[in-house]
């Protein structure tokens, strides 16, 4: 149970997940394909540049923490620092933990104006369980479709 004006940080480890694993080894497949075109003196590296700033980029704006305070719930990224989303704990109608189809799991949150989901692949079952019970500890309804007890 959080106390009064106390905030709590659900994040996981971002470096140790599956995400980061295939980012790397494909980071190293990329720096093999630039080494092998600048050797043979082709100038089309800059292709797999951006193929892997766009992997990257894909990959990596799923990796979301949340914080929750009294009053509000947070959604920041730790690889993109700009990414900065916040619910009014009051405008929430309902939450639900779900997985899309080869997704990491994820929040969709209904307020009084809008529908997001908010997915989030570095969490431990866990820290998810923590969250939605200090969810529940809000008066938020919430709805498990991922059997989180």
């Amino acid at each position: 149970m959080m106390d009064k004006d106390e905030s709590r940080i659900y994040s996981g480890n971002y470096i140790l997940t599956s995400t980061t694993i295939v980012l790397i080894v494909f980071f190293i497949f990329i720096c093999l394909i630039i080494h092998q075109s600048i050797s043979l003196g082709n100038n089309r590296y800059w292709v797999s540049i951006l193929s892997f700033a766009f992997i990257f980029a894909f990959f990596t704006y799923r990796m979301n923490y949340f914080i929750l305070t009294d009053k509000k719930l947070i959604v920041k990224n730790p690889i993109w620092y700009s990414k900065l989303i916040e619910f009014d704990l009051n405008t929430i109608k309902e939450i639900t933990f779900i997985q899309p189809f080869r997704s990491p799991k994820s929040l969709y949150i209904h307020t009084q104006n809008e529908k997001q989901l908010i997915r989030a692949s570095s969490l431990r079952d866990k820290t998810w369980k923590r969250l939605k019970q200090d969810l529940e500890n809000k008066n938020i309804l919430i709805h498990d479709k991922i059997g989180l007890n």
